[in-house]
């Protein structure tokens, strides 16, 4: 989830947080989140919706109960359609996910190991992408279909390019 912490302190979170969390403690089971979920049920103004290609998960992969822009029913897959004209944007992950080697979607833990031993002083960004699209064109089958190798590092090389990195 994305925040903007200036408008966060001025709507005076904290507390609202709190009150929220005297209020429901005993319902609460996803922390953080179900809190978020309250105030944003309360104060709908204040969230954004910024669409799946900025919060891309595994589970947009297979989860035909997933709510997203579908047109994929036939194939009994979800998956964020915004994906195929835009990219990821970011790749989401939680509760160990790019820790875990995903048998069905080895990409995820795969950005993940090569984050991980990247020497930011030495290593070029642009092999480390390449070397991600080959793997991710490697897997068969090709998981997350219709995700791409393009589709899931484009933005990224996009962005390090126009950082000149």
């Amino acid at each position: 989830m994305l925040m903007n912490l200036t408008q966060l302190r001025e709507f005076n979170f904290e507390s609202r947080a709190q009150a929220s969390y005297r209020v429901y403690d005993t319902k609460i089971h996803l922390a953080d989140q179900d809190i978020i979920n309250v105030l944003l049920h309360a104060f709908p103004e204040r969230g954004l919706d910024i669409g799946c290609s900025y919060n891309f998960y595994w589970i947009h992969c297979d989860n035909p109960g997933y709510e997203c822009q579908v047109q994929n029913r036939t194939m009994n897959i979800c998956f964020c359609n915004q994906v195929q004209k835009t990219g990821v944007r970011i790749l989401h992950g939680n509760g160990g996910t790019f820790r875990s080697s995903h048998k069905r979607y080895p990409f995820v833990s795969q950005i993940y190991k090569a984050l991980r031993e990247l020497d930011l002083f030495s290593d070029s960004y642009s092999s480390m992408l390449k070397i991600l699209r080959r793997k991710f064109n490697e897997l068969d089958p090709t998981p997350c279909s219709p995700l791409t190798a393009e589709g899931l590092y484009g933005n990224a090389e996009k962005y390090l390019r126009n950082l000149h990195l």
